[in-house]
């Protein structure tokens, strides 16, 4: 079973967890933006005829992570610069970008993040608007072929 996700939302990344007085916290406004990705998530699950999580070996083939391109990419016409990057080689990380993703998604697309081994395809580009695109598939443990 074969899944696709798009997230209308700026990506964002899910750093170290932060310390103080004596206790370990995520950030607020991280956790509100894995509830926004859960819920998103939820929604176009079941508009594509899931019912339950999948709970089989989980290869995810496509995650990609797009941001704005800032305005220094493009000329006084309001053109593309040709020599403007079409990667963002700048912070986050994807290992932080990919982080909350996978936590929004436990529970409502697959059980545990513990079921994906493999990532086939990860990026971090420029474009026209925020957004995170994902494609995953659940595989037969025992096939090896999409279930």
């Amino acid at each position: 079973m074969t899944v696709s996700f798009i997230f209308n939302v700026k990506p964002k990344p899910k750093q170290s967890t932060l310390f103080g007085k004596g206790h370990c916290r995520t950030d607020p406004k991280i956790e509100a933006f894995e509830r926004t990705i859960k819920i998103l998530a939820k929604i176009q699950f079941k508009q594509q005829g899931f019912k339950k999580p999948m709970s089989g070996a989980i290869c995810i083939e496509k995650l990609k992570y797009t941001y704005t391109r800032p305005k220094n990419h493009y000329n006084s016409k309001g053109l593309l610069k040709p020599k403007a990057p079409k990667y963002k080689i700048t912070r986050p990380d994807l290992d932080n970008l990919t982080k909350p993703i996978l936590d929004a998604l436990n529970k409502t697309v697959f059980n545990d993040d513990n079921q994906i081994f493999l990532i086939e395809n990860i990026s971090k580009v420029f474009g026209t608007e925020n957004k995170i695109e994902l494609t995953l598939t659940e595989i037969s443990e025992m096939t090896g072929e999409p279930i």
